[in-house]
This record gives structure tokens, C-alpha cells and sequence, in this order.
């Protein structure tokens, strides 16, 4: 999953090159975008790298529930996400809660 410069690779091919290489280590990303923007599936395959390169990952997710991502099932490429791995590999899900008062 790492690349050359010690950058971690996404696990999509040419996104790497277009970041520079890929992310950088022990920094926190936010992947945001609208509906059909496929998040999830960019998600997925990262997680794939990382767990292909026998890394331990985390699936958080904040709009799905956990039995959501356990039924989810992804074929393009060759990733089938279901029930997740065993320990310590796992799904976190909650929702957040939002305060759209401006004055609290």
C-alpha cells in the first residue's frame, strides 16, 4: 500500500499519480462529494490495498448503518465487500449530531 516517497496508495489506478504519489502518512483526510459521486467505492478500494498489503483498517461511516455496509456488495474490479473481517478489522458507524442553531 505505500509508494515509493512513503506515500499510501489509493488502490486506483492513476489516482496515485494525479496526488502527487498518493496520501500522505498520519494525516487525516475527508472525502466528501455529492450522490453517485462513487465515495463508497473509492473507500472500498482503498481499504482493499491496505488490507491486500496486510494492514489493519477501519471502515467509519456516518450515513450508513453497520448492517448497511455489511449488505453492501461491490464487483467492479473484483471487490466483494460483505461482513467485515475479523477483529481487529471491523465497522463503526453513528450519526453525528449537528447543531444548526448559529447562536449556541
Amino acid at each position: 500500500m505505500r509508494t515509493d516517497d512513503d506515500r499510501l496508495s489509493l488502490g486506483v489506478e492513476g489516482a496515485d499519480e494525479v496526488l502527487s504519489g498518493g496520501l500522505l502518512p498520519a494525516r487525516s483526510y475527508m472525502l466528501r462529494g455529492g450522490a453517485g459521486t462513487e465515495r463508497t467505492i473509492l473507500r472500498f478500494h482503498y481499504l482493499t490495498a491496505g488490507v491486500e498489503a496486510g494492514e489493519d483498517c477501519l471502515f467509519v461511516a456516518f450515513e450508513e448503518s453497520a448492517d448497511d455496509i455489511r449488505e453492501l456488495r461491490i464487483t467492479e474490479g473484483g471487490l466483494l465487500v460483505g461482513d467485515p473481517p475479523e477483529e481487529p478489522r471491523g465497522v463503526l458507524t453513528g450519526a453525528p449530531e449537528w447543531d444548526d442553531d448559529p447562536q449556541r
